[in-house]
């Protein structure tokens, strides 16, 4: 039978319980001929259009081949975007429940003031109100892939349109949390090579900072940090820059 070309990663890689991947994949033929351009090796699995390309750098995660068919500048800018969505993503909900539970004096008066009269009625603590919306837009999102795309995307974006306003009438979650968790996602969608490390991380720094504040925000934020910092794909250090075409 085929053999999917994450299997061979999970077996050579050495960091099986990193949520990051240290080895890449592509099904685009001109990725891969980059790639072996580059110096890099690329295996082809039969029965399966990916193809597994090693060593695999951090920074190649904010990369599209569509990149070098645009201006450089215009392709840079959009780097540097995806940088931005991957922190946004990731630290936004957190850093919004520790500033609202627990640093709350650090918030202009009249903004403070909008977000708790927001949140009058709601009865359910920042963290599970944060949870449930999360929850929510994953069951959305796998909802909008599964089903035939003439079907699931208008059905994620009538349901997203439709629960989110259902719920905040019933005052089962706050306004603000809806669009902080939306942005947070809507971030996500901009890097689907990382998507299940950036869903890890987010609920890591989510607790975290519900458990200890900005204290708990910045230890999880440091320790992926220092984490990324360990991790080597097939000798070569993760965190480092190499000119890639995928």
């Amino acid at each position: 039978g085929a053999v999917c070309t994450n299997y061979i990663e999970e077996l050579i890689s050495g960091n099986r319980l990193s949520p990051f991947k240290t080895a890449g994949s592509t099904e685009r033929p001109d990725a891969a001929a980059a790639k072996m351009l580059e110096g890099k090796v690329t295996v082809f699995v039969d029965g399966t259009p990916m193809v597994m390309t090693a060593p695999y750098l951090y920074i190649e995660n904010f990369i599209s081949p569509d990149d070098y068919y645009l201006h450089y500048v215009y392709s840079s800018m959009m780097r540097v975007l995806r940088i931005l969505c991957f922190l946004i993503s990731i630290c936004l909900p957190g850093l919004f429940v520790a500033l609202l539970n627990f640093h709350s004096q650090m918030l202009p008066t009249e903004f403070m003031l909008s977000l708790v009269g927001a949140r009058e009625g709601v009865p359910f603590p920042l963290l599970v109100e944060c949870l449930g919306l999360l929850g929510a837009f994953e069951i959305l999102r796998e909802t909008g892939v599964r089903v035939s795309s003439s079907v699931g995307q208008p059905i994620s974006i009538v349901g997203a349109l439709v629960l989110g306003e259902a719920a905040i009438s019933a005052k089962y979650v706050s306004a603000p949390t809806v669009i902080i968790i939306a942005m947070a996602c809507l971030s996500g969608l901009m890097l689907q090579k990382i998507k299940g490390a950036i869903l890890i991380n987010r609920l890591l720094v989510l607790f975290a900072s519900a458990v200890l504040g900005l204290y708990g925000f910045l230890f999880a934020v440091a320790g992926i940090f220092f984490h990324l910092l360990s991790l080597k794909s097939f000798g070569i250090q993760y965190i480092g820059y190499e000119e890639s075409k995928s």
